[in-house]
């Protein structure tokens, strides 16, 4: 799933899951 998707499905801002991935909460989107 794109980050696009996820922000449009979650409601969360991208600023936020690309925190969560820096963190490693969330892992690394595959390119598509």
């Amino acid at each position: 799933m794109k980050i696009s998707q996820l922000v449009k499905r979650t409601g969360v801002p991208k600023e936020t899951i690309h925190f969560y991935i820096r963190e490693g909460l969330l892992r690394k989107p595959r390119k598509s």
